[in-house]
């Protein structure tokens, strides 16, 4: 099931944009934009369990359950973007058919 959301995503990059990366630094500019913004998703995820658990501690049970939802609804968005960091790895290394014959690493 994974598998098919990466290669979906992968298809939708490539009929969106272009099937290969321009050259190695596109690759790795892309990748590491979508590692970011996953990274984002989780870090605002882990910034609100500590805010969960600042209610579950004082027993504020009327923000709890918006609290868990919030939490819910950045980890859906985070797994979309791991989605597509996984789809761009796949993407960087179909990219990597490198001309052995030019040393600036351009992609062929």
């Amino acid at each position: 099931m994974i598998e098919q959301l990466i290669n979906e995503e992968l298809e939708r990059a490539n009929t969106k944009y272009q099937p290969k990366f321009n050259s190695i630094r596109e690759g790795y500019i892309v990748l590491r934009e979508e590692i970011e913004e996953a990274k984002e998703d989780v870090d605002f995820c882990f910034g609100r369990s500590e805010q969960l658990w600042h209610y579950v501690r004082n027993k504020e049970l009327e923000h709890m359950g918006e609290c868990a939802d919030r939490i819910e609804k950045t980890a859906i968005a985070g797994i979309k973007e791991l989605i597509q960091v996984a789809a761009m790895c796949r993407k960087f290394r179909m990219s990597l058919a490198v001309d052995l014959n030019n040393k600036k690493g351009e992609i062929v």
